[in-house]
């Protein structure tokens, strides 16, 4: 399959080798590059490793990015700890859909700052939820909610 990552942090990190172990082709991945002299961050820097197209997340609005996404034939389009919000037309374009990996349990646990409000609530119990991307934020139907 043909896949378009973006993502930050270890979680962006871990969905890009679970990708490449799976033998799935990543045809560009979007994170954030390196600042003011801190060290790269990990994604970025083992994407460009292993010889991938990287790209800032800021991308994603840009005409551009559909062009890009349409010419590779991307079949998915997977979000992972990002920030980005994709342009309508960018969620219709991979022919698998767009997803995007939530940091807690939809609908209840929606927005940001997941784990602080569970925490603040009391939460005995927790999940994470891999969710179709739509025009709302972390209101696609959801594809998977795991709880632990």
């Amino acid at each position: 399959m043909r896949v378009v990552l973006v993502g930050e942090e270890a979680a962006g990190l871990r969905v890009m080798r679970e990708i490449l172990d799976a033998g799935h082709e990543l045809v560009a991945v979007l994170t954030s590059a390196p600042r003011g002299g801190r060290p790269l961050p990990a994604l970025w820097h083992q994407a460009q490793a292993l010889g991938l197209p990287v790209l800032p997340p800021a991308r994603v609005a840009d005409a551009a990015f559909l062009d890009l996404v349409l010419a590779e034939r991307a079949e998915l389009l997977l979000n992972v700890h990002s920030l980005v919000v994709l342009p309508e037309a960018v969620l219709d374009a991979p022919r698998q859909g767009c997803f995007n990996l939530h940091p807690g349990p939809l609908p209840e646990y929606a927005g940001l700052n997941t784990v602080s409000w569970a925490i603040y609530h009391g939460e005995r119990d927790y999940g994470v939820t891999l969710h179709r991307m739509s025009p709302r934020i972390d209101a696609g139907e959801i594809a998977s909610l795991a709880r632990f």
